[in-house]
């Protein structure tokens, strides 16, 4: 049922999850083309690009299907969730054994499968967790929720740069090992906080039918803007934008500019959005921040710079708007599935311009 109050430690431990999720995706792609370098695996770096696009395409819905089939069945419905963090925390221990110098021929060839295996695993808890979000909180809390998660989440991937440096000073052995004790103890907090909720929701939420076309549809325009941002905009900005000095030359740095000002804004914009609506929320969000985009695009200079803080608010309308969206156009039969699909689709653009950058 859905829950009549708002559970803060169940949503915060989901927030901490997320967190360490994009945390430990930071640390893997500061480092995988280092590793690829240090055991001479560069000539795989397109095909472990392609695998990680099928990968984070795919694997959330069909972790998806099986997670509301478990549900139905009314058994351990956190098998699959257990199996995901697992198996991504002793992926981390394994590549941290084996970027420490402690590997033999053996491991080394072995370490292709063991990135393959870590992207699938990473991917598989995804769908569970977050479509457990509903019962966290009332309906017409839901943007709340999501304004505490995004600030979370998009503060720490506006800090990259400095993670960067961090990790970078920590060397891949700590990282791998930290990447792997955090996953374990956010996932192992995450299931203490959540193991009692009871799955059962409305019979007519059950019979309503999911409306997945325009769940896939909000999620490829939302997983494009964050692509183009995430692609695009660093070198696209390094030329554009020049009013400043070299030290803020780096187009990350605009990047990290606008996903911090888009999370200092989740939590009021996520009150507005209980004001006037998750759908007209995310209607203004998403022609505003492809508006905006186009003008970063078009433009250059201070222009171009107000172009990118007026995009950061757009970004945050539509990131407190679109997952709760999303959940009312699925039934509740199909919840898990749906969440799969929506987080599928938004990798979809991001994903191809990774693989058509590298290639």
């Amino acid at each position: 049922m859905t829950a009549p109050t708002i559970n803060w430690k169940q949503i915060m431990s989901l927030a901490a999850l997320n967190a360490v999720v994009v945390f430990s995706w930071i640390a893997y792609n500061n480092y995988q083309p280092k590793v690829l370098v240090k055991f001479n695996f560069t000539e795989l770096a397109l095909f472990l690009a392609i695998a990680q696009a099928a990968i984070m395409v795919f694997i959330p819905p069909l972790a998806g299907v099986l997670g509301d089939f478990l549900i139905r069945k009314n058994t351990k419905s956190f098998i699959v969730f257990t199996t995901g963090i697992s198996m991504t925390a002793m992926v981390f221990m394994a590549v941290a054994f084996a970027v420490g110098g402690n590997v033999f021929e053996g491991w080394r060839n072995v370490l292709p499968l063991l990135i393959v295996i870590w992207l699938v695993s990473m991917n598989v808890f995804i769908s569970p967790a977050n479509s457990m979000i509903e019962m966290f909180a009332p309906t017409q809390q839901l943007p709340l929720v999501m304004g505490v998660i995004v600030m979370i989440t998009e503060m720490i991937a506006a800090l990259e740069p400095s993670i960067v440096i961090l990790i970078d000073a920590l060397g891949p052995t700590i990282t791998f090992v930290s990447g792997g004790v955090l996953i374990a103890l956010c996932g192992y907090l995450f299931k203490t906080t959540t193991q009692n909720i009871s799955f059962e929701r409305p019979i007519a939420e059950a019979q309503k039918s999911s409306n997945f076309l325009l769940v896939i549809l909000v999620g490829v325009i939302f997983g494009s803007i964050t692509g183009i941002m995430m692609n695009i905009f660093p070198e696209l900005l390094k030329s554009k934008i020049t009013l400043f000095d070299s030290v803020m030359a780096g187009g990350s740095y605009y990047v990290s500019g606008i996903l911090a000002v888009s999370a200092l804004l989740a939590l009021p914009l996520s009150r507005w959005a209980e004001t006037i609506g998750v759908k007209k929320t995310l209607t203004y969000g998403l022609l505003g921040a492809v508006a905006m985009v186009l003008l970063v695009l078009a433009t250059s200079s201070w222009l171009c710079l107000i172009a990118c803080l007026i995009l950061a608010i757009f970004y945050s309308m539509v990131s407190v708007s679109a997952f709760p969206f999303a959940l009312q156009n699925l039934s509740s039969r199909q919840v898990t599935y749906g969440t799969g699909i929506f987080i599928g689709s938004t990798e979809l653009v991001d994903q191809l311009l990774n693989v058509i950058l590298l290639g």
